[in-house]
């Protein structure tokens, strides 16, 4: 039961995580500072507001999917296939590349406190097709999850992710050997034709109570001559607009749009922050995640959807909105099918 906390860096791990410039007095911390007053609230306060507070956060309804067949996706170009929240696929001249990828019900060491929607869990792991590169943006639940980490990391080549987080994968059994850690602004490649750079993001890292002992990442991947930006959590800063002058303009990007509240304003952005992170990255398309699946917020499971299209179709941004499962190639029309409109 308690395996599902993690571990935090120790030994080695332990030293390369006080290595990094990004480590200051016993913690990780953003490169953009936080004003005391935007500063979250505590653990325990946030955890009597969801207690207390009445909630309409979850669709009445079935969410609408496509089971597409993931173990015969033949991709020349870029092909990602959402999952729901920020979970997703991309194919790519036969490479596999999954990013968060969660096949549990409950995103939360509480039992079923935060479960996902109906009808959303159309895939299990025999689904899914052997990894080359597996991608974890940070350790909170709803992005690292250890009965899947248990179940899909004997089927994975290589594992990328920030430092400190190998501290949980390799409690669970994961092969050292497999792991690739990273550190703001370092890149690895994984083959000739396939690159990886780790980026800042403004969020937190934590399984327990003792915070930020491991590193939170966004990504810039290279696909041959295609740029992809893959998103990790966090809030709305001026190292958006430092990304896209320094690697963008991107052929198409996942950007963090769900789950915001104003008790923790600057560790998820709003839905207008996301379309002017959007925009100031340069992605040439762009799909909206964190959403969908879980709620972890108060506000109405599709609220955020709603809000981004007004803030997107004010900046001119080509959004895409695919069905959980439904596969899109990047330099396809954008999806705009309207299958979220429902309370």
């Amino acid at each position: 039961m308690f395996e599902r906390f993690g571990k935090l860096p120790s030994g080695k791990i332990l030293e390369q995580v006080k290595a990094s410039p990004n480590f200051i007095k016993g913690a990780f911390r953003n490169r953009e500072q936080t004003p005391p007053e935007l500063e979250p609230k505590s653990p325990g306060k946030i955890f009597l507001e969801f207690a207390t507070r009445e909630r309409d956060s979850k669709p009445h309804g079935q969410i609408p999917t496509i089971q597409t067949d993931l173990k015969n996706i033949q991709a020349d170009v870029p092909t990602v296939v959402w999952l729901g929240h920020s979970s997703y696929f991309i194919f790519w001249q036969g490479k596999v590349i999954a990013v968060d990828p969660l096949f549990s019900s409950n995103v939360s060491p509480i039992y079923k406190s935060v479960v996902a929607f109906q009808g959303t869990e159309i895939y299990t792991i025999q689904d899914i097709p052997p990894i080359d590169v597996l991608i974890f943006t940070h350790d909170h639940y709803d992005h690292l999850d250890y009965y899947t980490v248990g179940q899909i990391h004997k089927m994975t080549k290589k594992i990328v992710c920030p430092l400190g987080v190998d501290a949980h994968l390799k409690f669970w059994g994961v092969r050292a050997d497999k792991i690739q850690t990273m550190d703001w602004d370092d890149t690895f490649h994984i083959d000739e034709n396939i690159e990886i750079t780790a980026l800042t993001t403004r969020h937190s890292s934590g399984r327990t109570f003792k915070r930020d002992q491991s590193l939170w990442c966004a990504y810039f991947l290279r696909l041959g001559k295609y740029k992809l930006f893959l998103a990790g959590d966090g809030g709305f800063g001026k190292h958006f607009q430092a990304i896209g002058e320094k690697y963008g303009p991107f052929d198409f990007g996942f950007i963090e749009n769900g789950q915001y509240n104003t008790s923790w304003p600057v560790h998820h952005m709003f839905p207008e922050q996301s379309a002017e992170a959007a925009h100031l990255l340069g992605l040439k398309t762009v799909v909206p995640i964190h959403w969908g699946k879980y709620s972890l917020a108060f506000h109405k499971w599709n609220d955020s959807i709603k809000r981004f299209i007004v803030a997107a179709e004010k900046k001119n941004l080509n959004y895409c909105i695919p069905k959980i499962g439904q596969a899109y190639r990047i330099d396809e029309p954008a999806l705009r099918e309207v299958w979220w409109d429902f309370e």
